[in-house]
């Protein structure tokens, strides 16, 4: 949780600048907060740290799903003239419905929805550079460990102020 509340004290957090949603995923995905729930960068910090994080299987296309049928919709805070990004932080590849991963991740990426991913302690990194968005080398963040997040801090940094 560190490295995001790390990532949010980077952004200008405000609702005419930057939103950010958050959605938990195990064996279910869950919608911890929408783009319209905080309008400063302490609220979202706090709500960041009073998230449930549930440990178990990677739900990640219900995650996906979740994100572009209900996080980046107007009337939960989206804005059609600005760009929507996902930054999905994982620990494992999609073993809860894997089938639905792939396509999951093509819908966002049609719906406009840019895909960045975080693989933390993962050696095969090939489910999420189908995930992301091209180019695939610049949206797949690997790390070693979850002590090591703050590595790619910059970069995903970079990517939301690209978005």
């Amino acid at each position: 949780m560190d490295f995001l509340v790390k990532l949010a004290a980077e952004l200008n957090i405000d609702a005419d600048y930057t939103r950010v949603a958050m959605i938990t995923f195990s064996t279910k995905a869950k919608i911890a907060f929408y783009l319209d729930s905080h309008r400063t960068l302490e609220s979202v910090q706090r709500a960041i740290y009073g998230a449930q994080f549930v440990y178990g299987d990677a739900n990640t296309a219900d995650a996906l799903r979740l994100a572009r049928e209900s996080i980046f919709i107007p009337r939960h805070g989206d804005r059609p003239d600005v760009r929507n990004l996902i930054v999905l932080l994982t620990d494992g590849v999609g073993n809860v419905a894997p089938t639905r991963t792939i396509p999951e991740a093509e819908k966002c990426r049609e719906a406009g929805i840019h895909v960045l991913s975080v693989g933390i302690g993962m050696e095969n990194t090939a489910e999420l550079e189908e995930l992301v968005s091209d180019p695939r080398n610049d949206n797949v963040l690997p790390v070693s460990d979850f002590s090591n997040l703050n590595t790619v801090l910059a970069k995903v940094y970079e990517a939301v102020c690209d978005s």
